[in-house]
């Protein structure tokens, strides 16, 4: 602010005082811009606005589906996550194989001398940590016996939907209706998240707008 005004860029009060404002939260979407470029307000976020586009086209997209296209793709949803977790226990598996195998020849090796040994010990230290943030196998295993438990349900067994059972068709309409449920409970949060955004951007620039009129031309 100083060089602003040893300068001459800053000659006014007001100008300083919209020098101040620009570093509050009210004017953040400024921040990047020159201090002396025009106070514009802030703008509602088009994120927020997308966001319950999105939510309401899902809420849609489940209310006209039939049940056997809404099984069929959520029986081929639960199927790709359980080959993900698979293929990620067999990554952390061959990680933790490696690592090992170094941290095994990393333990047999004798330093030449005693200043040498910090850097064995930097090694074997930095290869226990990655070993420690390797997958967590266990959640895996956990996770695909639930989803397989899942798959084994008779609604996700249905070979020919003309001849789905009495109790198939419960299944279907109760899965059905968690979708829906979901997918409402998805539209209000995003419709909340939406009206925050709406709330603080207009608190902003009320804020804005009050200590602008009140400044000196």
């Amino acid at each position: 602010m100083n060089n602003y005004i040893l300068k001459g860029e800053i000659t006014t009060f007001r100008q300083l005082a919209m020098f101040y404002l620009k570093q509050t939260g009210s004017c953040s979407h400024l921040r990047e811009e020159p201090w002396s470029h025009p106070y514009i307000e802030k703008n509602y976020s088009e994120g927020n606005i997308e966001s319950i586009q999105e939510s309401f086209n899902n809420l849609k997209e489940i209310l006209k589906s039939e049940y056997k296209e809404i099984i069929e793709k959520e029986k081929s949803s639960l199927e790709s996550t359980v080959k993900t977790y698979k293929n990620l226990i067999a990554k952390s598996i061959k990680e933790k194989e490696l690592y090992n195998y170094f941290l095994l020849e990393a333990q047999k090796y004798i330093p030449p001398t005693s200043e040498h040994e910090q850097i064995k010990e930097r090694i074997i230290v930095d290869l226990q940590d990655s070993i420690s943030k390797c997958s967590n196998e266990e959640s895996y295993i956990k996770s695909i016996k639930e989803l397989e438990k899942r798959l084994d349900e008779s609604v996700f067994s249905i070979a020919d939907f003309d001849k789905i059972t009495f109790d198939q068709c419960n299944q279907a309409r109760r899965y059905k209706s968690e979708l829906i449920l979901d997918a409402l409970n998805d539209l209000k949060r995003s419709t909340e998240n939406c009206i925050r955004n709406i709330e603080a951007v207009n608190e902003s620039n009320d804020f804005a707008n009050q200590f602008i009129k009140s400044l000196p031309e």
